[in-house]
């Protein structure tokens, strides 16, 4: 029968980021769009750019909706690195090009997804290499990246380095780097260049599994793997002649023998032909995935509430009746002021994008009390009669700040930019929590992005947290101002553009601490642009530290804002003063291994040199642990001392047992287990400890094998005390960046804790009573909240913590390595009253994420 009385097949939704030729990955999601079309079959991306050359129409709203009128259940297609089910379908594939979990995605998925797999290596065990389904799309031009013709092909002399992801592969590693040529995600910036430096490279070291290797060795450039978080040694490699050397893969090596790349060498001439047939066989990988894709049972998605944003979203809007009781409170309660909307319209604005903000502002459930249109892109005819038009070439400050000081202003100003939305309760919550807090002169509020597929992207935002605030402007740009605070400090600093209500949180902190600063949890704004997008911003890292550093100008502090690793996120180097004596205590008992490898890594990576050991030894039978104990007691060191504590197992009081013999000002309690990662450690956290208004800095720890352990302890986690993304790749930089970010937070562990003496003399030490093993270090940073200091997790300082040293507890120590329900009570009991601030987190957040 004719294919035209067919029932209509199902259409694919594929879900990329914007396309780039950089990223292998980004281009195999584009490239599978392209080539089910030219199957025949009907595909769409969902993409903030697309390439021209590719058969890769957008998804859209219309689209979805003609799908939903014809009946026809699309198919999702997610690449590994996704969470969640964003299209929120039924049917979902999960698209699997990489290591499950190696960039940040889930490590698992629903039973009900289809996993394709790019590769064998990148087979879970689970799934298994007979089980896996593979689709290997070609992702190389061959065309171009070939070693045909190449004059330089006898006389190639360019070493080249591919660091990819991993930022610490030039300070790991800088003999591979000097004289090399590196290639990075800026540069080359066209294939064409890529080409060029590959067709002259002798070797190529790469640090990532990467599209960079295929298109070295088709180019006659062996490539040689180094060993990375982004590189994992496969199973099918054998053993060349000076040990593990070449992959399967021919012209990859593990191995930089003389020998080994040469035979690498010769492979990379047969790569040409292999990759042909593999293309045939790609063919027939898709003709399977068209098959068993379509025949994915159609089923109604019942898991939406799970994954949606936008359920999620309707769960938190108020009921009617409780917006009606809060109209009435606000109208028996004038006194909490009026308050407009600013709408910044920089030239060449989509009047489209000014309409969607003014149209979100008559949805309003409480009105406002006046808009400005600010800037030369604000509409001149029907919009403008909507509002008040501040039209002029100045900087958008500089015209809000005039417009405030001519008079007749709202007392609040809500600043938000052309295409931003306002959800229907946003002003009234708005007065609802001036009502609550009186105090503060400019709030901020969590938001999303509205996008053609709906709302994504919830940034669910802390209460006011400095260090945060320092490493990037968390806050963003929309934020509400008091008018009157605006003209009495001489207005907004137009020289920092959209920066300057940031500038201007600092000068009010400054004047009257952290409480002129609100926060209302909950998503009111629907951004055009992200959080962490507008971060990014050139424009943002620009300004970002400078306004960052007036502020530490402005208070006296010689501090010095740094680039971090991270994109859009700064580090603060704060001065060590007069670098004062720092003494690290260690309890220990046995464990020769892990007690040497910590010792070791202190005193052999630590560029901080004026610090003591204190070895605290709770009655070691162990003979190898007795020994060397013993031995560094016998070398009199001033540097290193063993103190005995025989008395049975108490963390509490072997770390106030310790203090109370430290020569040092400064304390810093690590356990046994831990590793120093970078020579910079001690110095780092020393700067926080040091700080005047800090009581508590602790470091990120991550597992051996790169995972994190925990950055920063969550109060409240399951009725307790519990670790804050755990499990989650180390290469990642977390939730709104909070794995990477300098913050506040509620805790930290007492596996490495940094305070200055005087602080833990004038709080009375650890809690030896009522928590011996188990939260004293919660108690003691809680402590320290209420006595008015800062906790603060140093996210730059990454140690190395085993965690599996605590399982000895029941064998060494007569304690079980978690804590019980017993001792689990007094934790609950004393740290209820502190539960519900949850420092250094969004109270949403329990609500949304899984994890947390």
């Amino acid at each position: 029968m004719n294919k035209i009385f067919d029932k209509f097949r199902r259409p694919y939704y594929i879900y990329a980021p914007a396309y780039t030729h950089k990223s292998a990955g980004i281009r195999v999601m584009h490239l599978l769009c392209h080539y089910l079309n030219r199957m025949g079959e009907e595909s769409y991306i969902y993409s903030e750019a697309l390439s021209p050359n590719l058969w890769t129409p957008r998804l859209t709203a219309e689209i979805k909706k003609r799908h939903d009128m014809l009946g026809v259940q699309p198919i999702a297609v997610y690449p590994e690195v996704v969470h969640g089910n964003p299209f929120e379908l039924a049917c979902v594939v999960r698209y699997i090009l990489n290591h499950i979990g190696l960039l940040g995605g889930p490590s698992n998925y629903l039973s009900s997804d289809l996993k394709f797999f790019y590769i064998e290596e990148y087979v879970d065990q689970e799934t298994g290499i007979d089980n896996a389904n593979l689709l290997t799309v070609p992702v190389i031009d061959l065309g171009l990246f070939n070693n045909k013709n190449n004059p330089f092909d006898s006389s190639r002399d360019l070493k080249v380095v591919y660091p990819g992801r991993f930022l610490e592969a030039k300070e790991k590693y800088p003999d591979l780097f000097d004289g090399a040529v590196v290639i990075t995600y800026e540069w080359p910036s066209t294939q064409e260049e890529i080409v060029k430096v590959l067709r002259k490279a002798k070797v190529l070291y790469s640090f990532a599994n990467s599209a960079i290797i295929g298109e070295a060795v088709f180019c006659g450039c062996p490539v040689v793997m180094v060993d990375s978080p982004y590189t994992r040694r496969p199973v099918t490699y054998w053993n060349g002649p000076s040990g593990d050397g070449l992959f399967a893969d021919l012209g990859i090596a593990w191995n930089d023998s003389q020998e080994v790349v040469e035979m690498a060498r010769e492979q990379t001439k047969e790569r040409y032909d292999i990759e042909l047939v593999a293309r045939d066989r790609f063919v027939g990988q898709l003709h399977s995935f068209i098959e068993k894709t379509q025949s994915m049972p159609i089923t109604p998605f019942k898991d939406a509430s799970e994954w949606s944003v936008s359920r999620w979203m309707v769960d938190r809007q108020p009921s009617s009746g409780r917006v009606f009781s809060i109209q009435m409170l606000l109208k028996a309660n004038p006194d909490i002021g009026t308050l407009g909307v600013a709408i910044i319209a920089p030239l060449g604005v989509d009047p489209l994008a000014v309409s969607s903000t003014l149209a979100s502002l008559g949805r309003q459930h409480r009105s406002v009390d006046g808009v400005w249109l600010i800037g030369p892109g604000a509409p001149s005819v029907e919009m403008a009669q909507r509002g008040e038009r501040v039209d002029g070439d100045a900087p958008w400050p500089q015209l809000l700040s005039e417009r405030v000081a001519r008079g007749d202003a709202p007392d609040f100003l809500w600043v938000l930019h052309a295409g931003d939305q306002l959800l229907p309760h946003a002003t009234l919550l708005m007065g609802e929590y001036r009502l609550r807090q009186p105090d503060p002169l400019v709030w901020y509020v969590d938001e999303a992005v509205q996008g053609e597929m709906g709302v994504t992207n919830p940034m669910l935002k802390p209460d006011f947290n400095i260090d945060l605030l320092r490493s990037y402007p968390y806050t963003g740009r929309g934020l509400v101002l008091s008018t009157v605070v605006v003209q009495a400090v001489g207005g907004l600093d137009p020289r920092v553009l959209d920066l300057a209500p940031i500038d201007l949180i600092w000068r009010l902190v400054e004047q009257a601490g952290p409480g002129v600063v609100g926060h209302i949890p909950e998503v009111l704004v629907l951004s055009q642009v992200g959080l962490m997008d507008w971060i990014c911003h050139a424009e943002t890292m620009v300004w970002s530290p400078v306004v960052t550093q007036a502020h530490f100008v402005r208070i006296g502090s010689d501090a010095q804002v740094v680039p971090s690793a991270t994109l859009g996120v700064n580090r603060v180097d704060y001065s060590l003063g007069d670098r004062p004596l720092v003494s690290i205590i260690i309890p220990t008992r046995d464990q020769l291994p892990v007690l040497q490898a910590c010792v070791e890594s202190v005193m052999e990576k630590t560029a901080y040199t004026n610090y003591e050991l204190l070895l605290v030894d709770n009655g070691s039978v162990d003979a190898g642990a007795v020994q060397f104990l013993a031995q560094l007691e016998a070398m009199s060191l001033d540097q290193v001392r063993v103190l005995r504590r025989p008395e049975p197992f108490s963390f509490s009081a072997m770390a106030n047992f310790a203090a109370a013999q430290a020569r040092g000002s400064v304390l810093l309690f690590l356990d046994n287990d831990i590793q120093v990662m970078h020579s910079d450690c001690l110095s780092l956290l020393l700067g926080h400890a040091l700080r005047p208004e800090v009581g508590v800095v602790g470091a990120r720890l991550d597992y051996l094998d790169g995972r994190v352990q925990h950055a920063g302890l969550v109060l409240g986690m399951n009725n307790s005390v519990g670790f804050g993304f755990q499990g989650l790749d180390g290469g990642q930089s977390g939730y709104m960046n909070r794995l990477c970010a300098t913050q506040n937070v509620g805790a930290v562990s007492g596996s490495c804790l940094m305070m200055r003496k005087d602080v833990f003399n004038e709080l009375g030490g650890f809690n030896e009573q009522d928590f011996p093993v188990y939260f004293g270090d919660a108690d003691l940073c809680l402590r320290a909240t209420q006595a008015g200091y800062l906790v603060t997790l140093a996210a730059e300082v990454r140690l190395q913590h085993m965690g599996g040293a605590t399982r000895l507890l029941m064998e060494q120590f007569g304690q079980t390595a978690l804590p019980d329900a017993e001792q689990d009570e007094p934790s609950v009991c004393q740290m209820a009253a502190a539960v519900g601030a949850r420092p250094g987190l969004s109270p949403q957040l329990w609500s949304f994420f899984a994890w947390f």
